[in-house]
């Protein structure tokens, strides 16, 4: 999968869809344009691109569920 300059809520949502996790964001998130390739990765892998790359987190709520937080001193 190769996303340029889709918009990372977009991405995450694809990335949902695909696997079957509900992905969730708290009200502060922002959607920012972002590119990455994502050929050959973990699920896990990659969120965990996505997340460091835009100031993002993730807390898994339930098996089938995470919820999408901004990365700032107060979360």
């Amino acid at each position: 999968m190769k996303f340029a300059q889709a918009s990372t809520q977009d991405i995450l949502n694809f990335i949902g869809q695909a696997t079957g996790i509900n992905v969730t964001y708290e009200r502060e998130f922002r959607p920012q344009p972002y590119t990455i390739d994502l050929e050959g990765v973990t699920l896990e892998e990659a969120l965990n691109q996505i997340m460091l790359g835009n100031q993002l987190w993730y807390k898994v709520i339930n098996e089938r569920t995470i919820l999408v937080i901004t990365d700032n001193t107060q979360k």
